[in-house]
């Protein structure tokens, strides 16, 4: 289902100093309705994720896993000191990195810094999924090359957007490649 989970118990904190590097993360799937992601990190303060792969995860081409909007290769929720630099993010369901939070101003601090996203439907998506204020603060996007987003579509939807942000308070997009 997922390769890879990093979640803080609720009411016990969060974790701390996480790095991910030079790792190979693909082809998670699922063949219930449940979700799945390459990665799932929940609760974590200063998450580096460097130099790894991450393809093709969140759905199946050869066993009856299908591809949803829910599925990802990366999805990050209610993080903070979050560095994404160096990745190879192929392939994806839906999203190559979707951050998320349902509460106000509890992402704070994203860089993904030359990172290489090659189809699914969004490359970079940071909102939150109901109405509210500011939740994320202090996001960059830069040097990174996007290609072919929405291309081969595997959910069926007609999504093909690079870089998506919403409800964000302060953030930069610069030297990118789309």
């Amino acid at each position: 289902k997922d390769n890879l989970v990093l979640q803080a118990d609720p009411g016990a904190g969060t974790i701390t100093g996480v790095t991910m590097n030079r790792c190979i993360v693909v082809d998670a799937f699922s063949t219930t309705a449940s979700h799945s992601q390459g990665i799932y990190a929940s609760g974590v303060d200063s998450l580096l994720i460097e130099e790894c792969v991450f393809d093709h995860n969140g759905w199946s081409e050869t066993v009856p896993a299908a591809a949803t909007g829910f599925n990802h290769n990366q999805y990050i929720n209610s993080c903070t000191n979050v560095t994404l630099r160096g990745n190879l993010v192929l392939r994806a369901s839906s999203q190559g990195t979707k951050l998320s939070t349902e509460s106000a101003v509890d992402f704070d601090t994203l860089l993904v810094d030359n990172c290489c996203y090659i189809e699914g439907e969004i490359g970079v998506g940071a909102g939150g999924n109901e109405a509210g204020s500011f939740r994320f603060i202090n996001f960059t996007v830069k040097d990174c090359v996007m290609m072919w987003m929405g291309r081969a579509q595997p959910t069926g939807g007609d999504l093909g957007w690079f870089i998506v942000f919403k409800d964000q308070d302060g953030g930069l997009i610069e030297g990118n490649l789309l």
